[in-house]
Order: structure tokens, then C-alpha cells, then sequence
């Protein structure tokens, strides 16, 4: 008798410390001139790696005429419901390099300040909507004398368990 309550005491605690402790997962995208689209995810817990997984995106050639077959569902999102969620979520060592060069010094110069600009909106957009823990390092690398381009975005998300299982069940409301 008394192992059997001694046994759900060491359940209960395991279950408790699973569902409150927090798993890091980290996210590697990158591009290259040759349109080769990299996303390699990691998923770590106690800093021991449980999962990992490199996806090699296909090379888009053109456009999808057809808008309703790029996007078949196209269900309402509740986005105030997830908002409180997304909070939750700790985003840590956010590194964002950029290379890019068109041949001509005044082009690459204007297109520079354009990525420039994108890349802030896009992070100032993320710091809002995720809990940002450190300031991120952004990069824009000009090539001024040659062609080409590459991106590198690591970033790593931090989260419970228990908001895991909350976000999952509303992106599983929207299909």
C-alpha cells in the first residue's frame, strides 16, 4: 500500500514538472542566391536535444494565379483570443543577417535601406507580439561590386508546455 501511494506521489510530480517546465526550440532559416530555402528546427529540454529537423523548402518558379489553391483555408482567425498566448512566449537570441548586392553601387545602396526598414518593422512587429528577452542583432551586408544575395535568421523561442498545448489547439480550430 504504501509504495503504491509512494509511486503516485512520484507520478504526480513528474506529470507537474512536465507540464510547467520550459523547452527551448530553435529555428535556423536560410536562403542563398541559388533560391535553395533551408528551415532547420531544434527542440531542446534541459538543454539536451530531443528533436531536430532540417526542411529543404521547394524553389517557387512563379506566382499562383490561383489564390483560393495557395491558401485553401481561409477560416476567420480569432487573433485577440491568441494574443495573450503569444506573450507567453520568450524569443532569445534573435540574429538577423542579410547580404545583398545588384551589380550597381547606388542600387545596392537604395535597396540596402530598403531591407533595412523591412527588417526593423518586421522585428519591432515580433517584439510586440512575443515577450523579447534580449535586443536583437540585425545585419544588412552591401555588396557594392558584385551580385547576389543570402539570409540568415536563428532565433530561439522559449515556452511551456502548457501554452504549447494551448497554441496547438487554436491553430487546430483554424483547418
Amino acid at each position: 500500500m504504501i509504495w503504491s501511494v509512494i509511486f503516485c506521489l512520484i507520478v504526480c510530480l513528474l506529470v507537474l514538472l512536465f507540464i510547467l517546465l520550459r523547452f527551448q526550440v530553435h529555428i535556423n532559416y536560410r536562403i542563398n542566391f541559388t533560391d535553395t530555402h533551408r528551415i532547420k528546427i531544434t527542440v531542446l529540454l534541459f538543454k539536451v536535444r530531443w528533436w531536430s529537423h532540417t526542411f529543404y523548402l521547394p524553389i517557387l518558379t512563379d506566382f499562383l494565379e490561383d489564390e483560393d489553391a495557395a491558401f485553401p483555408s481561409k477560416s476567420p482567425v480569432a487573433w485577440r483570443e491568441s494574443l495573450p498566448l503569444l506573450r507567453k512566449i520568450k524569443v532569445e537570441n534573435l540574429k538577423w543577417e542579410t547580404g545583398i548586392g545588384i551589380g550597381e553601387a547606388h542600387f545596392t545602396g537604395i535597396l540596402t535601406g530598403f531591407i533595412w526598414a523591412g527588417k526593423e518593422m518586421a522585428v519591432h512587429a515580433l517584439t510586440n507580439y512575443f515577450k523579447a528577452v534580449q535586443h536583437p542583432v540585425m545585419k544588412v551586408q552591401p555588396n557594392y561590386h558584385g551580385e547576389g544575395f543570402y539570409s540568415k535568421f536563428d532565433c530561439k523561442l522559449i515556452l511551456s508546455f502548457r501554452t504549447y498545448r494551448k497554441l496547438k489547439l487554436e491553430l487546430q480550430k483554424l483547418n
